[in-house]
């Protein structure tokens, strides 16, 4: 038996899986949680590459491409278990169920914080950012959650890798990795690949090519429908290579057009303008939500809480970003109290973070700094 280790779909660019041969069979491992296999026999094996497209397996060699159907096994249910006593440790298609697991970066006092570079609002006091993001850390770790810090040498110079929900997605089915649409952030990608492979997550695809999505602009509408925000960072390509990641799992997934703002440099992610914290609350920014999104929530439901103009100017727009972390509890940043106080009007528990270097003058907020990783 050899194994082939596959690189990317020439067809929808999506990541390739282990190939293994046995005997005259072809069997597609997909991280350990599928197999489907054909009774093929080809003639130079190991110059072979295989992945699954949809519904379709492409051959690929090194001068041609060609795909076909097979009937696949009886599909296995998707656990999102990577241990063998069945466990859960990642997934979760919501941002309101119960928060159980989550991966954080603490700034670090040594870190590039040139406010031309990173379009910071004003020079950072570290140590001051350090106290913050202790600040949001402890009340996560009061909840009970299982927090996993990141780390990445400083050298690297990826200082907004602090906000770690945008460099990949969780799904039920493994990590998205994801190619960030600042330049200045292309890295992360690699970094959190290498995390996720130490704690055992597996990696469902990964973006390529031209293809751009930041996690700030991902927002699951619910467990079978993920939006994401085309704007500065996030396009259609990126919408494509994840809907052909998804599609096996009945996932749709819908672009939704950002407005201009105040332009390329600045950071509006489509979370900056909703963050949903119950099954039937959320907090947004209503003068900058698409429409198309508003029309879909409300028929749903959902009560859509605006924070107000002068709150949302104040915190550059991180006063609708707010971290539900399940219960009816939520962590947001101070300075907001209009927000606060129909969010309370709800029922729902406040923890409130001091963000001044942290979440205003570095545009991020408490699900920026924040990549779940498992929700009940």
């Amino acid at each position: 038996m050899s194994l082939v280790t596959c690189h990317h779909c020439l067809y929808c660019y999506s990541s390739c899986y282990p190939v293994r041969f046995i005997d005259n069979h072809i069997s597609f491992e997909f991280i350990g949680q599928r197999n489907r296999c054909i009774n093929t026999t080809f003639p130079t094996k190991a110059t072979h590459h295989f992945t699954l497209c949809n519904n379709n397996f492409c051959f690929v060699s090194t001068k041609t491409l060609t795909s076909f159907t097979i009937s696949p096994k009886k599909k296995k249910k998707m656990t999102g278990t990577n241990n063998t006593n069945g466990e859960k440790k990642y997934g979760g298609h919501s941002h309101y169920g119960t928060l159980k697991r989550v991966i954080v970066k603490r700034p670090d006092q040594t870190q590039d914080v040139d406010p031309t570079k990173w379009h910071y609002a004003s020079p950072i006091d570290i140590s001051v950012a350090q106290q913050e993001h202790d600040q949001l850390v402890k009340y996560l770790k009061d909840e009970g959650v299982e927090v996993i810090y990141h780390t990445i040498d400083v050298a690297k110079g990826l200082s907004d890798s602090i906000f770690t929900q945008d460099s990949s997605i969780i799904t039920d089915h493994g990590a998205i990795i994801l190619r960030m649409g600042k330049e200045a952030r292309r890295g992360e990608e690699d970094e959190i690949m290498r995390l996720y492979e130490s704690i055992h997550v597996p990696i469902l695809g990964r973006l390529s090519g031209s293809a751009t999505v930041e996690g700030g602009d991902t927002f699951w509408v619910d467990e079978k429908t993920l939006a994401i925000g085309l704007g500065f960072r996030s396009n259609e390509e990126g919408v494509r290579q994840i809907q052909a990641m998804l599609s096996p799992f009945g996932v749709s997934v819908v672009g939704y057009h950002l407005p201009y703002y105040t332009g390329p440099d600045a950071c509006l992610h489509l979370t900056s303008l909703i963050s949903h914290i119950t099954p039937k609350v959320a907090v947004v920014h209503l003068p900058l939500l698409p429409v198309k999104l508003w029309k879909l929530l409300t028929a749903q439901g959902v009560k859509l809480i605006d924070s107000p103009l002068d709150e949302f100017e104040k915190t550059l727009t991180v006063s609708a970003n707010v971290l539900g972390i399940g219960n009816n509890k939520a962590i947001m940043l101070s300075k907001c109290p209009k927000t606060k106080a129909a969010i309370e009007a709800e029922g729902i528990t406040v923890y409130e973070y001091k963000g001044d270097e942290l979440s205003v003058k570095m545009e991020g907020g408490a699900t920026c700094l924040t990549r779940p990783l498992l929700r009940l």
